[in-house]
């Protein structure tokens, strides 16, 4: 299985900081992935670094 993301941006998705809605996007998805770790939707990969707590 493979997933190949949309940008719908029109900006790079390495500079995604800098267009507004693409970075309120991208922050609204990290801020879920605590609670998806605490759900058990999401699990960390062992060999792979964890999840940024600060």
């Amino acid at each position: 299985m493979s997933v190949l993301p949309v940008n719908y941006f029109g900006v790079p998705a390495e500079r995604w900081y800098e267009h507004e809605e693409f970075r309120a996007r991208v922050l609204g998805e990290f801020a879920k992935i605590p609670r998806y770790l605490a759900e058990g939707f999401l699990e960390e990969i062992t060999g792979c670094a964890s999840y940024p707590t600060h």
